[in-house]
């Protein structure tokens, strides 16, 4: 026996191998494939119809091609509770609902006071990733997705590429479940979500047209969805007010990320509108006789100005007039203020200017919220000194 055991020795490593492989190989053999078990959903959207919840999935189906094509289904279940709903959800597909691959989650106009309660179930009950994409519809996000995936042969992509886009070019912070929850829960519980719309009448004139190349109908596939530029501003969990386009632009000369845009100035009739291809900014919160102060010191350069014909030619800022200079400036101070006066009038602090002030002015900013009935009323004392300056004047 030790004669046996000394000559397999050496290939005792390999045979402990080979005895794992026999134990494992055949259960794995029989064991079916995780899209079998499990549905892979890709975005879901939530609705509120006569105070039951709606439920809609947009799930992903792996199948066996030559060409690798993504196949879609959308489905979509209501019940008296959101956990309910997806039960129904799970018998009605057959499948485990998970949601590892989830990308964007989608809140129905109906639906958006119930926000928090939605949130806490998908993200503290199954787990949903704080890193998906929240978005607000106009109209139902049952209605929404299911328009989407009629014309799109991956609407999670389109979906989660068009927020990301926009948290870089139009909103002022990234549109996540992370971002809302870190507001809800902050001092000022002062929140936002970003809002996509059908665009009707582009889905309507591809229905008239009918037919068409599969290029041409992927290159308009995308614009059936629109970003209306608008946002909606949330206080405590619930929905206080939606911003314009020009008052969320407003917000924006705040952030840092978002360097480029267009300055539209207005004299006797005539527009005028300027590219800025560049900004930096200084901000600074001081204290003064128990005064909170918010300095915003801002550097924009422009580059281009648009045509009447829709073209743009160069121009050099010290070669334009004090008078259109001025007219910049006035234009952005004007932005400015239309996304201070609805900030301070719903008290929604979407800039972060409480931690501002109290991690800068700790023991200041303290004394001065003793002074207060309620801290949520620190913005309207609050005085924002905005000096503009144009690179090159």
């Amino acid at each position: 026996m030790k004669r046996f055991l000394s000559k397999i020795k050496p290939y005792s490593v390999f045979l402990l191998f080979f005895i794992a492989v026999l134990m494992f190989f055949p259960e794995n053999l029989s064991k079916s494939a995780e899209s079998d078990r499990n549905a892979i959903i890709t975005t879901v959207g939530v609705d509120k119809v006569d105070d039951k919840f709606s439920v809609t999935f947009l799930s992903f189906t792996p199948t066996a091609s030559k060409e690798f094509v993504e196949v879609y289904d959308v489905v979509s279940e209501e019940a008296d509770s959101l956990s309910e709903a997806l039960r129904k959800m799970e018998l009605s597909l057959g499948k485990v609902v998970e949601f590892y691959h989830t990308e964007n989650l989608l809140i129905g106009s109906e639906a958006q006071d119930d926000i928090v309660e939605i949130l806490d179930y998908f993200v503290k009950e199954k787990t949903l990733a704080f890193s998906s994409v929240l978005v607000g519809t106009e109209g139902s996000a049952k209605e929404f997705l299911t328009k989407v995936h009629e014309k799109n042969e991956n609407p999670s992509n389109v979906i989660t590429e068009l927020m990301i886009y926009d948290s870089k070019y139009i909103y002022f912070n990234k549109p996540t479940i992370e971002v809302f929850f870190s507001g809800y829960y902050s001092d000022m519980k002062s929140s936002f979500i970003g809002t996509l719309q059908l665009n009707e009448e582009e889905a309507s004139q591809e229905n008239q047209q009918g037919g068409g190349d599969s290029e041409s109908e992927s290159k308009t596939s995308r614009k059936i969805i629109k970003n209306t530029g608008e946002i909606r501003l949330f206080k405590d969990g619930q929905m206080v007010y939606k911003m314009t386009p020009q008052e969320v632009t407003g917000l924006n000369w705040f952030q840092k990320n978002i360097t480029e845009g267009y300055i539209k100035t207005q004299q006797d009739g005539k527009v005028k509108v300027y590219h800025m291809d560049n900004k930096s900014i200084n901000q600074k919160v001081t204290m003064e006789d128990n005064q909170p102060i918010y300095k915003l010191n801002l550097v924009v350069n422009i580059d281009k100005q648009e045509l009447d014909d829709g073209k743009e030619k160069h121009i050099e800022v010290n070669k334009l007039s004090n008078e259109e200079k001025e007219l910049i400036k006035e234009s952005i101070k004007s932005e400015i203020k239309s996304s201070i006066d609805r900030i301070v009038e719903y008290k929604v602090d979407v800039i972060d200017l409480y931690d501002k002030f109290y991690r800068d002015e700790r023991r200041k900013f303290k004394k001065f919220l003793d002074t207060l009935q309620n801290k949520d009323d620190f913005l309207e004392k609050v005085i924002f000194d905005i000096q503009i300056d144009l690179l090159g004047d």
